[in-house]
């Protein structure tokens, strides 16, 4: 809680006039994320109201908002239990997967990082959606004249709502909700019948207005777009992330945000190798283990994961990254239900030294995920911290660099500034922000003459920019200047 405001936070916390009280909050609600000339291709009002209404309660600190998002984590966890409990887990059980859960270090820049506040955020709402709904479920089918489960399907709905204006992903809900109806009692009774398609019309109902209000606040924006993928380096990525969410998530030694691989580099097939190796693994599993996973209904949650998997795969659609840790803070959560419904199905089963084997290697992948999560919070410090550890965990990336040479640039370091927007154009010598970036630092620098020259390199494909010509004309008279002080001094 003592880190600072990191990356992503200063645009969508420092630098957003709404939510700094500069401009009505409406705009957080009508208008899209603008981003220099373009906008951002994500619509999640909710969390930046959030963070306006902690800047108007209680300030500026960064202090209080990673307090607000490690007390909204502590919510999840609660909720996680109550829903595993709503869900005929043992209270012993359902507390043990929780904590797993809690504390993986994949979930860590999603608590720790206050711009990722979106997804504890929207599993807040949907945990609160799905239990909502099972109650109204149940109400239906034991009293259905009464109006109790009526009342919990529409709070159910407007919590799912919610949870819409802070993530794409939770358009899955409904899917989602219907898996955990499957062995139900009394599921194809008539009443059950009549949930179904209330609850059907509901959703699509709410699902239909927001798919217009948004589509409304995109209308005529130009959005900034996501990375280049042909079809064979999304089945590739897919493959690799299966491998990268499993393998990675089991041991989390090398952590990182901007995970983009180079395709050249090994470590993009060595995690593809493991996605091909979980691949024959599920698969032997459903042939050998299938029956013991219906019977205990794990199957429910591991579809849970690979829905949520397959959404953030890049196969159905192009993200902005291969992979990302925080991309899984709900998707984990179907591997604790699983792994809470095998133990209830096989634990009275084991014999007593499988049972406490089983539960010593639980304990020490709590502890080492613990350890691990707590190593990986203090990467996010503050600027400098982040983007070194991310170029040394491999983040070699043209956007680590861009970030880290703007930090030192706040600070006044233009040398090393100028050395990562160097680095940053001979990754992606077409990058406005790094060659303006570059032009200012040899300017502050007081070399006059080569930010002249940058300037009017760019300006070449910005000709009619209004800051480049002030920039240029910055220049020129910085170097005239100049040259009347030499001719003084002589």
């Amino acid at each position: 809680m003592a880190n600072e405001f990191v990356w992503d936070d200063h645009f969508f916390v420092e630098g957003n006039a709404a939510v700094q009280g500069k401009t009505s909050l409406d705009s957080l609600w009508l208008k899209p994320v603008k981003f220099e000339r373009s906008v951002l291709p994500l619509w999640r009002p909710l969390p930046l109201t959030v963070y306006a209404a902690l800047r108007c309660l209680f300030g500026t600190s960064p202090v209080l908002f990673h307090l607000a998002n490690v007390l909204l984590h502590a919510a999840v966890l609660v909720l996680l239990f109550v829903w595993l409990v709503e869900l005929r887990v043992p209270p012993a059980t359902a507390f043990v997967a929780a904590a797993l859960y809690g504390v993986h270090p994949f979930l860590t820049s999603a608590v720790t990082y206050v711009a990722g506040m979106a997804d504890p955020l929207a599993a807040f709402f949907s945990l609160i959606a799905l239990i909502a709904w099972h109650r109204a479920f149940r109400w239906c089918e034991g009293e259905p004249k009464k109006s109790c489960w009526q009342k919990l399907l529409l709070a159910g709905s407007f919590s799912w709502l919610c949870a819409l204006f802070c993530k794409e992903w939770a358009l899955l809900l409904p899917l989602l909700a219907a898996l955990s109806f499957v062995g139900e009692g009394g599921a194809r009774s008539h009443n059950a019948q009549l949930f179904r398609k209330t609850g059907f019309w509901t959703c699509l109902f709410i699902a239909g207005i927001y798919v217009c209000f948004r589509s409304e606040v995109f209308a005529k924006a130009e959005t900034i777009t996501t990375i280049q993928m042909d079809w064979r380096e999304r089945i590739a990525c897919g493959v690799m992330s299966f491998g990268f969410y499993q393998l990675g998530g089991l041991f989390p030694f090398n952590l990182r945000m901007d995970r983009y691989y180079h395709l050249a580099k090994p470590e993009f097939w060595l995690w593809f190798a493991a996605g091909i190796l979980f691949v024959m693994g599920w698969y032997y599993s459903v042939k050998r283990f299938g029956s013991l996973w219906i019977r205990s209904g794990a199957w429910r949650g591991f579809g849970w994961f690979l829905m949520f998997w397959l959404f953030h795969s890049n196969l159905l659609f192009v993200l902005n990254a291969h992979v990302a840790e925080h991309w899984m803070y709900f998707a984990f959560m179907g591997l604790a239900w699983a792994g809470a419904d095998l133990w209830v199905a096989c634990g009275p089963t084991l014999r007593p030294s499988t049972h406490r084997a089983v539960l010593v290697v639980l304990t020490l992948f709590g502890l080492f995920w613990a350890g691990r999560g707590f190593a990986r919070q203090l990467d996010w410090q503050d600027d400098f911290t982040f983007f070194r550890r991310n170029i040394e965990a491999g983040a070699d990336t043209s956007r680590s660099h861009l970030s880290l040479g703007f930090a030192y640039a706040k600070e006044g370091n233009f040398p090393e500034a100028a050395d990562h927007f160097a680095k940053v154009l001979e990754k992606d010598p077409g990058n406005f922000q790094a060659a303006i970036a570059l032009a200012r630092c040899q300017f502050f620098m007081g070399h006059y003459s080569e930010a002249a020259a940058m300037v009017k390199q760019i300006r070449m494909r910005y000709p009619t920019d209004p800051i480049l010509q002030w920039f240029e004309k910055d220049c020129v008279k910085a170097m005239e200047d100049q040259k009347r002080e030499k001719s003084g001094q002589k």
